[in-house]
């Protein structure tokens, strides 16, 4: 005779398979698996007051604990550039880091890019969609342009979004080290245009905003704002 009817030990619950729409996965099967062991080891029930009926509410109960977890999991997922290679010191290149972190952020249904505090040369950079779901670049740092003019003079642009959608940029300082190109300009030199645009949007699908302070950049950036 079962210890409990129409219900399974608690001994002998597995998670075996399971699809949820966020990352690092791995890390909270243990805990999930511990909560439902939990709830059902909490019952207190014996063969002479268990009742079938009560199955379908335990199942329930533990169905809602799984998708409420997995929904708070899936809605936090963030990446640290830092965590990625990006080093805050000015100097470095931290370029690839930013393009790893973009590629993981558009893979997710929901993701935050998390930029510390810190310095960041970024050179030209594109980020390009479509992404699965709303981007968030979260700065607290500053994005640093090389300070050689000439590199992003040929180019004329800086950061630029192609086919994005649900993009937001909050926080942050994106410094353009511009000091050197407005001295050429000064004296009178054939100095490159530089960055005409310092982050730029190609075929926007929707809602694209961005809130950032700006330093000595040679030209001022478009604004999309949301509506």
């Amino acid at each position: 005779m079962p210890k409990y009817p129409c219900w399974l030990d608690p001994e002998n619950i597995f998670i075996e398979t399971v699809q949820l729409s966020f990352l690092t996965v791995r890390e909270h099967l243990a805990f999930l698996l511990m909560t439902v062991k939990a709830l059902v080891s909490s019952m207190t029930i014996s063969k002479d007051n268990f009742s079938c009926s009560v199955l379908p509410t335990l199942l329930l109960m533990a169905m809602a604990i799984i998708l409420t977890s997995s929904s708070a999991l899936a809605a936090s997922t963030s990446f640290n550039v830092v965590d990625l290679g990006a080093k805050g010191d000015g100097r470095t290149d931290s370029t690839h880091a930013f393009l790893r972190a973009w590629d993981s952020a558009c893979a997710s249904s929901s993701a935050t890019i998390y930029v510390p505090h810190g310095r960041y040369l970024l050179n030209e950079v594109l980020f390009k969609g479509q992404c699965k779901g709303p981007v968030t670049f979260k700065i607290d740092g500053t994005l640093v342009a090389p300070s050689n003019y000439h590199i992003l003079g040929i180019s004329g642009k800086w950061i630029v979004f192609n086919r994005v959608q649900d993009v937001s940029i909050t926080g942050g300082i994106l410094d353009g080290q511009g000091a050197g190109l407005w001295a050429c300009k000064a004296a009178g030199k054939n100095c490159p245009f530089g960055a005409r645009v310092v982050i730029g949007v190609h075929q926007l699908d929707r809602d694209f905003y961005y809130r950032a302070d700006i330093h000595e950049q040679p030209t001022i950036p478009h604004r999309h704002p949301r509506p």
